[in-house]
């Protein structure tokens, strides 16, 4: 078959590293001529992009906005309507907001990797707007925004020939809120960290669980604080977000040891989580590629059972899974995974199957068996 001409679409570049990021660099390797289409990039941020041809929106032109991503929202519709895509066969949307929205012609093909519905619009809708809104007409401006939002939202999930989910959670979110039978899953790349010699030089405790994540509200920080606290074990913490102060308030307010390093580079990472007893990830997640990067690396995770990555664990055999958002659930599990250690063998044997390079593998078939699928009915039209 001819090499496709494939075109990359995200939300927006303003992160180190996360989930998303590992999910486009797959996408990379499998498509190395592929550019990369986003409504706003901060390349100072996203060093991790530089491998890709980045083309960004208007809304580039407007530096304020960048430095805070829930500002742009309003105007994400018309920047991701305004791109064209002419030039290109596959169009590969990655998106956890409305990149899906691009638009296309009949003779393109559009695959959505749908890392989730946005969140702010259904599953954690009433969480956002207590955040976001205040009083009077600025509670009137955020409802309204929502409502336009959801409404262009709905008109974009039925843009993509196909959507192509992250976990079986996000498959059903794709049936209750689109209405749209989704693509078979395609699990995100799963890759053991490399083996550091780096060292973290601050003070660190001798027996600690790990937490690297995002700090938002959503991720449940604060249950693995107060539950390693009920626990007696100290709680190490990577990552910034809104929720920093807050969650350093609680560590406080119950005499824990939770020590926030805050950003970190890959390799401390993998010496923490070398060092570390156990890797927490309290919240629903709707997969949790850190997760299935600590199995990999041979370490015992604890994740709620809802998550996407938990559809990889079998309890008791390569991780450890919690039934409910309290304290006491995870307290407990955290008991039992310390009881019960799990060999470093068995754990990262579980995860080669998830690799990077199966990965690329399952996606190049779905996108080259797809656009043969849409070749032959264009033919018979």
């Amino acid at each position: 078959m001819t090499e496709l001409k494939v075109a990359l679409v995200y939300d927006w570049l303003d992160t180190q590293h996360g989930g998303a990021e590992k999910v486009l660099l797959a996408l990379h390797q499998a498509f190395p001529e592929a550019p990369l289409f986003t409504s706003v990039a901060r390349p100072e941020t996203a060093t991790w992009a530089r491998v890709f041809t980045v083309h960004t929106s208007f809304l580039q032109h407007f530096p304020a906005l960048s430095q805070k991503p829930r500002w742009l929202l309003p105007f994400l519709p018309l920047a991701f309507e305004s791109f064209d895509f002419s030039e290109y066969q596959v169009v590969i949307s990655v998106t956890s907001a409305l990149a899906k929205g691009v638009m296309t012609k009949p003779d393109q093909l559009h695959l959505c990797y749908l890392l989730t519905p946005p969140r702010y619009l259904y599953s954690h809708h009433q969480e956002y707007v207590s955040q976001s809104s205040g009083i009077g007409i600025v509670r009137t401006l955020v409802n309204t925004c929502f409502t336009y939002l959801k409404w262009w939202d709905q008109a974009a999930a039925l843009r993509p020939d196909l959507i192509i989910p992250i976990s079986q959670l996000v498959a059903s979110r794709v049936d209750e809120y689109y209405h749209r039978q989704p693509q078979p899953v395609i699990y995100p790349p799963v890759m053991a960290l490399a083996d550091s010699k780096v060292k973290y030089e601050g003070k660190m405790p001798s027996r600690y669980a790990l937490v690297v994540s995002r700090l938002v509200e959503y991720k449940r920080i604060d249950l693995a604080i107060t539950a390693c606290h009920k626990q007696g074990l100290a709680l190490v913490i990577v990552g910034t977000g809104e929720e920093q102060a807050a969650l350093a308030q609680v560590a406080r307010g119950i005499g824990s040891q939770t020590f926030f390093l805050g950003s970190q580079t890959s390799a401390i990472v993998s010496a923490l989580m070398k060092d570390s007893l156990l890797v927490l990830m309290p919240g629903i997640e709707d997969f949790g590629i850190t997760a299935g990067e600590a199995i990999a690396t041979g370490k015992a995770v604890i994740v709620h059972q809802q998550s996407g990555v938990a559809e990889l664990i079998t309890q008791g055999k390569n991780g450890w899974l919690f039934t409910e958002l309290t304290t006491l659930s995870l307290s407990t599990a955290i008991g039992t995974a310390l009881k019960h250690p799990l060999a470093s063998r068995q754990l990262q044997q579980s995860m080669a199957k998830y690799a990077t390079t199966s990965f690329v593998q399952s996606f190049k078939q779905v996108v080259n068996q797809s656009w043969a699928t849409k070749a032959r009915e264009r033919n018979n039209d």
